[in-house]
């Protein structure tokens, strides 16, 4: 956030957005649904895992194909 000194109504957030349309579906074979969760542990960790095959039973995987993207950036950082 800037933040200016003198007016809250100059002060401003920098961010950035995406937006995006499609189709979702819900993953039902195993390791399809191993895989969409290695996807997301690979994102945060960098790594795949291993699953107990009782946990992906009971956990719900959804797939979204996306059809179009867009995005946004408001602003610049302030300097450091």
């Amino acid at each position: 956030m800037r933040l200016n000194a003198e007016s809250a109504c100059k002060s401003s957030v920098v961010y950035h957005s995406v937006i995006g349309w499609g189709t979702i579906s819900e993953l039902v074979d195993p390791g399809a649904k191993e895989d969409g969760l290695n996807q997301i542990m690979q994102h945060y960790t960098g790594r795949n895992w291993q699953y107990d095959p009782a946990q992906v039973q009971s956990t719900r995987v959804w797939r979204i194909a996306i059809e179009t993207i867009s995005g946004k950036v408001s602003g610049k950082p302030a300097a450091a």
